[in-house]
């Protein structure tokens, strides 16, 4: 299901095949709100806090794959 508007957010964040640009932006605030969480972890549980770092990881190996494609294709 596709959202139909012509409003700046919904054509930001439409993460298709044509705005890898879009998708960069929302792994970015997804690894930041990550990384805030992980940071809230480890006052109570250094253990989940540590249990992130793999998630955290892979948030920035996908972000460099994306960013990747998005420069290769301006």
């Amino acid at each position: 299901m596709r959202w139909e508007s012509d409003g700046f957010p919904v054509r930001l964040l439409d993460t298709g095949w044509n705005n890898p640009l879009g998708a960069l932006l929302c792994l970015a605030v997804l690894f930041l709100a990550v990384l805030f969480v992980t940071l809230q972890f480890y006052s109570v549980s250094p253990a989940a806090s540590w249990l992130q770092l793999p998630y955290l990881l892979w948030l920035l190996f996908a972000g460099y794959l994306n960013g990747a494609v998005w420069l290769l294709n301006r």
